[in-house]
C-alpha cells in the first residue's frame, strides 16, 4: 500500500477563504470552505487530491478525495462534500482558479477551524507554524536553523541545525562546525566547536537544571523566538508519533539524523528530537525510526535537532 504524506509548510488559511473564487497553488494549501460545496468541483483541475481531519468520529481519522483519476492505494475514507466554515488541505500540481457556484449543497455544520498567521523571524531565519490535529499544540513549521520547511521527508534543506543538549546557538550546532575533545567550562560555551569523545560538552550544570530553564526561556534569549521554547518530554510523546512517516504527517518533521559524539553527521530513515528534560546526568529526546518511536535518555554531547514550540 502506498502512504500518502502531507507537505505541511504552513497552517495558514489562504486568502480564498475570504473569496468565491478559490486560488490553487503548486504544492499543498491550508483552506477553508465559504460556503457548502461538494468535492467534485475539485475534479479535473489542478488539483491532485484533498483531505481533511475528521474529528466527529468516534475514532478520528483523515478522509481523503481523488481529483486527479490516480489510484493512490489509499485506505481513508473518501471526502464527498466540506461544510461551510470547514477547513481542508488541496494538493495542487499548477496554478489554477476554481470558481464557486452559488450554492452546491445544503449541509449542516457545528465544525469550525483556527488559523495561524503569525510570520515569526529569528536569527535571520523566517518560520511559520504548525498546529497539532492532536494536542491544538503550535510548533514551529520547521527544524530550527532550517532554511526551509520540507518539501519531502529526507529534504535535506529542512533538517536544520544539531544541538548538543542546553547548548545556545554558538555555531556549534551547523553540521560543518569543527571539532574539539576539550569540554566547555560554562554552559554558554567559549567556542564554536562541536565537543566529541565525552558524554556532556561542558564540566559545569551536572544535573543540567541550568541548561534545562535556560531552553525553557521563552523571551527569545535562548535558542528558540520569542513566545516559544524547547518542548519537554511529555510534550513530545503527547503527539503521539509513531514512526517516522507519522512525524512527518502531523508536523513535518524530516528523518535528518543526527551528529554522533565522534562529531559525524548521518543521513538515515531515523529522526531525533532533543527535549529541555533531564535525567540524572543525560537528557531525554524523541527518537523515531522506519517502525517505532520512543523517548530516550541518552548523553548531552549528542546533536539532535530541535523543534520549538509555543508557551
Amino acid at each position: 500500500m502506498k502512504r500518502i504524506s502531507t507537505i505541511i509548510s504552513a497552517l495558514v488559511l489562504s486568502s480564498s477563504f475570504l473569496s468565491a473564487d478559490i486560488t490553487i497553488k503548486p504544492g499543498w494549501q491550508l483552506l477553508g470552505a465559504t460556503q457548502d460545496m461538494n468535492t467534485t468541483m475539485f475534479d479535473n483541475t489542478c488539483v491532485d487530491y484533498m483531505w481533511k481531519y475528521n474529528s466527529s468520529e468516534t475514532v478520528p481519522e483523515w478522509n481523503i478525495h481523488v481529483s486527479n483519476g490516480v489510484d493512490y492505494a489509499h485506505n481513508m475514507t473518501e471526502i464527498s462534500s466540506f461544510f461551510k466554515g470547514e477547513g481542508y488541505w488541496v494538493k495542487g500540481n499548477d496554478d489554477c482558479v476554481i470558481t464557486l457556484a452559488e450554492t452546491n449543497t445544503t449541509l449542516e455544520s457545528n465544525t469550525t477551524i483556527e488559523s495561524n498567521t503569525t510570520i515569526i523571524t529569528h536569527n535571520s531565519i523566517t518560520y511559520d507554524t504548525i498546529t497539532s490535529v492532536l494536542t491544538k499544540r503550535i510548533w514551529l513549521d520547521r527544524n530550527l536553523g532550517a532554511s526551509q520547511a520540507c518539501t519531502g521527508i529526507n529534504d535535506t534543506d529542512c533538517y536544520g541545525d544539531y544541538y548538543q543538549w542546553g547548548r545556545e546557538t554558538d555555531g556549534h550546532e551547523k553540521s560543518t562546525s569543527l571539532v574539539s575533545n576539550t569540554r566547555e567550562t560554562t554552559i554558554t560555551g567559549t567556542s564554536a566547536n562541536f565537543i566529541v569523545e565525552n558524554v556532556d560538552w561542558t564540566t559545569a550544570d551536572a544535573n543540567g537544571l541550568l541548561r534545562m530553564a535556560n531552553w525553557s526561556k521563552t523571551d527569545g534569549s535562548s535558542i528558540c523566538p520569542v513566545d516559544y521554547r524547547v518542548p519537554t518530554k511529555d510534550e513530545l510523546t503527547s503527539e503521539e508519533i509513531v514512526d517516522e512517516l507519522d512525524a512527518y504527517d502531523k508536523l513535518n518533521i524530516p528523518v535528518a539524523g543526527g551528529r554522533y559524539r565522534t562529531g559525524g553527521v548521518t543521513y538515515s530513515l531515523n529522526g531525533f528530537l532533543w527535549s529541555s528534560s533531564v535525567a540524572n546526568f543525560d537528557s531525554y529526546f524523541l527518537a523515531f525510526y522506519d517502525t517505532t518511536s520512543t523517548a530516550i535518555a541518552n548523553a548531552r554531547s549528542y546533536g539532535n535537532t530541535i523543534r520549538c514550540i509555543k508557551d
